[in-house]
This record gives structure tokens, sequence and C-alpha cells, in this order.
């Protein structure tokens, strides 16, 4: 009974994995596709600048989490 339990968690973890990796990928093409208007806009906008500066500093710490959750939680 456990090891059913066990199995179909593991099963819905995936699931919920691969739906946020999904997500992730398409965020990540399209902040790629606008970074240039967005660097545009930062010389000329310190508002633009400043989410400029939070969404790479947002993509830099998720890039950062990843191989510690891997490394600490899948082992």
């Amino acid at each position: 009974m456990s090891r059913v339990l066990s199995t179909l968690i593991a099963v819905g973890i995936s699931a919920v994995s691969l739906f946020a990796a999904r997500q992730s990928y398409i965020a990540i093409v399209n902040l790629r596709r606008y970074e240039e208007r967005s660097e545009r806009a930062a010389k000329h906008s310190e508002t633009a600048a400043h989410e400029l500066h939070k969404t790479r500093t947002t993509q830099g710490t998720s890039a950062g989490v990843r191989p510690f959750i891997r490394r600490n939680c899948f082992e």
C-alpha cells in the first residue's frame, strides 16, 4: 500500500515539475525575445532599468537554486 502511495506521489511531483519546467522555458524564450528592447528602454528610463535588473536577478537566483534542489532533494 505504501509503495503504491509513494509511486503516486512521485508521479504527481514529476507532473508538477514538468509543468514548471515548461512554464520556465516559455518565460525564458519570451525574456530573450524582448531583452534587446528592454536594454534600450533601460538606457532611457530608471524604472525600466530597475525592472530589467529585477528580472535578471530572478533568473540568476532560479539558475542557482535548481542545482541545489536537485543535489539535496533527489538523492
